[in-house]
Formats: structure tokens, C-alpha cells, sequence
């Protein structure tokens, strides 16, 4: 993922070895240019001889995340949940050729298609079109703020739990505030030592 530009590169791996990893990366670098730093969470796969001899040659210099720390790189990690969220989507439970679908989920713009019943025609008219077929963006616009009305409706939000029940008789800050509030004024209270 380059940092500036946000774009995203995928590519399927059948290992994560060190040699298949260098290979990619070249690969990469050859298409769009050498950058000037990489920035890796020290993995094995980037940690080897093999990638800083070649960031050492392309004068690469390679800064590394805290390790266990997904906030440190937190741009990539979500760009990964994204692409996978992406692609378990276009797989539609269908697991086996998943790395088949990576170019489509890099970067591009979402592609839905809208439901268009034709005026003067009967349902079996209808045909699915995407955005670019429209003359007016205004009935795709119409149709997004009809689902975030239904987004919001009361119906759909969220319910607050009950409250809890105090059940071992502990007694709550408010009650614990009163008592001491109580023992505090009894104590100012002058105490009457004279029997009748």
C-alpha cells in the first residue's frame, strides 16, 4: 500500500518464504518504481537476507511497526480487513478460488447495479444497469437516501439492557454517599448527656 496515495497493491502468495515475497515485491517495484522507504511489521518473510540485500541495492530504507501492534501500521491492517471484507463478499461462500478475485477488490470503485423499471413497460421489462447508464444521478442519489431512511428507522436501533439488578444487597455509590453524608451530620450534632 503506498502511504501517500492510498493505492493498494494484491497479490496471492502460496507461501510466505522469503523468496517468493523478494519475487513479488520486484515485481511490484518494477511496475510502479522503487520507493524510498518500506515500512513492514519485521516479519520473517521481510526480515531476511535475501530483502535487505535488495532494499540495500534499490537504497531502500526499511522502518519497522511495533511488533503485536496493529495501531502502528493501522492504514494497511485496514486496507486488509477491507480487501478480505471484499472478497468474502464476491466469493458468495465459494472459498476455493479466492485468489482469483484480488484484482477486483483493489481500489475500485464499488459496482452496483440498479433495478430499472421502464416507463410505459410491464416488470418483464425491467433490466439491471450500472451508475455510467444513467443521464441523471439524481434517481441513484434518491435511491441511497431511501436506504439510509431505512437505516435509521426506530425500528432498527439499538435497545439498551435492562438494568441490572442489585442482587448481593451491596450497597450502590448513592447509597454508600447518603450513609456517610448521614454519619457526618450526626456526628456535628452535640449529644444530650442529661437523663430525665
Amino acid at each position: 500500500m503506498d502511504l501517500f496515495s492510498r493505492f493498494i497493491v494484491l497479490r496471492a502468495f502460496p507461501n510466505k518464504a522469503a523468496p517468493t515475497v523478494a519475487k513479488e515485491i520486484v515485481s511490484i517495484f518494477s511496475l510502479f518504481g522503487y520507493p524510498a522507504i518500506i515500512s513492514h511489521d519485521n516479519g520473517n518473510e521481510f526480515s531476511s537476507q535475501l530483502l535487505e540485500s535488495i532494499a540495500a541495492n534499490a537504497q531502500i530504507e526499511q522502518c519497522l511497526s511495533l511488533p503485536y501492534t496493529p495501531y502502528g501500521n493501522s492504514a494497511c491492517e485496514a486496507a486488509v480487513k477491507s480487501a478480505k471484507a471484499i472478497i468474502i463478499k464476491m466469493l458468495d461462500g465459494c472459498a476455493e478460488n479466492w485468489d482469483l478475485y484480488l484484482d477486483g477488490t483493489a481500489g475500485e470503485a464499488p459496482n452496483h447495479e440498479y433495478l430499472v423499471r421502464w416507463k410505459g413497460f410491464d416488470a418483464s421489462w425491467d433490466t439491471w444497469e450500472i451508475a455510467s447508464n444513467f443521464d441523471s444521478k439524481e434517481p441513484i442519489k434518491l435511491y441511497w437516501s431511501r436506504q439510509g431512511a431505512t437505516n435509521n428507522d426506530s425500528s432498527n436501533k439499538r435497545k439498551r439492557a435492562p438494568k441490572s439488578v442489585n442482587k448481593r444487597k451491596v450497597a450502590t455509590r448513592e447509597e454508600r454517599s447518603t450513609k456517610r453524608f448521614a454519619r457526618l451530620i450526626n456526628k456535628r450534632r452535640p449529644t444530650d448527656t442529661t437523663t430525665p
